[in-house]
């Protein structure tokens, strides 16, 4: 058999079929095979004869169709070439493979059919598409309160940064920093940190283990934090305290006598210990000090 074509249509006349595959070369001999690609759109395929008047019996052994959108020439998302069998190269998605991937993705990889980011996002942004950048977190102009508990710890509370996303709120939290005297002089020392609360407008942190006796200043640190990296943004004024004793001293009565001799010789006394006092200065001694109160009935 020689001179055939493969044709393709959108109705059953196959007289109105088009062209898309011919073989014209040697004939084929009986049990012979022939590989024709035959690259069109159609609903209807046809196998013509083109020429000589031989009867021969032509067995089809593999015939695929691939579907196709009736309403648009475009392939689905994620998809292209005539058939729409390749998938979009690296870097791009969408119907027609148009779209790029977002230049926030890691490595610019992102899924062929919607642009969501494969391998997660750069660093400091967000979201499936990583277009939501972390900004980096403020509380400047803010100064914290400072409550003291006891002699050795504080409560500070400051007000959160409000516009940080609820939806990102895992990404931030709050360092404190303290430092004896003021930051002026350098050698400030980490607090503990906390994460930030969307549920909250204030946040509080317990510092302990401070002595007692000296003058401090507070100050809070927001930072953002992701993928194991972490970034400090503006922090608060600094809150200065002096830490005291709670404990103050109970003045001493002197203490009358219930009776008293005639005689004008015979004195009476009395004797009574003071509470102990707490010392305002941390090297000085503790110690009981004893009035003597002497009353002369005449």
């Amino acid at each position: 058999m020689v001179d055939f074509s493969i044709r393709v249509g959108n109705t059953s006349d196959v007289d109105k079929h088009a062209e898309c595959a011919r073989y014209d070369r040697e004939a084929v001999k009986q049990g012979g095979d022939v590989t024709l690609d035959c690259s069109a759109r159609g609903r209807y395929v046809s196998f013509r004869r083109e020429g000589g008047d031989a009867i021969d019996l032509v067995t089809i052994c593999e015939f695929i169709v691939i579907g196709h959108p009736l309403t648009t020439e475009d392939c689905p998302a994620g998809r292209t070439g005539t058939f729409c069998l390749d998938a979009c190269e690296a870097g791009s998605f969408g119907v027609g493979c148009s779209e790029k991937c977002d230049e926030n993705c890691k490595n610019d990889l992102c899924s062929a059919d919607d642009g969501r980011c494969s391998n997660g996002c750069e660093l400091w942004f967000a979201g499936d598409k990583c277009q939501d950048e972390l900004r980096n977190p403020s509380i400047g102009g803010i100064r914290p309160s400072v409550a003291q508990l006891n002699v050795s710890a504080v409560s500070v509370t400051w007000t959160q940064d409000a516009k940080i996303p609820e939806k990102y709120a895992q990404y931030f939290g709050y360092r404190v920093y303290y430092a004896v005297g003021s930051f002026a002089f350098g050698g400030s020392t980490l607090g503990p940190t906390v994460a930030h609360d969307a549920a909250k407008r204030d946040q509080s942190l317990v510092v302990s283990n401070i002595s007692a006796y000296k003058q401090y200043a507070f100050k809070v640190v927001p930072y953002r934090q992701i993928g194991g990296g972490r970034q400090y943004g503006f922090g608060s004024e600094a809150a200065n305290i002096q830490l005291t004793t709670t404990a103050a001293a109970i003045p001493e009565t002197a203490t009358t006598p219930t009776s008293s001799s005639t005689a004008s010789s015979n004195i009476k006394t009395t004797t009574k210990a003071s509470k102990t006092v707490l010392p305002t200065d941390p090297n000085q001694t503790t110690k009981q000090n004893k009035f003597l109160h002497v009353i002369d009935p005449n």
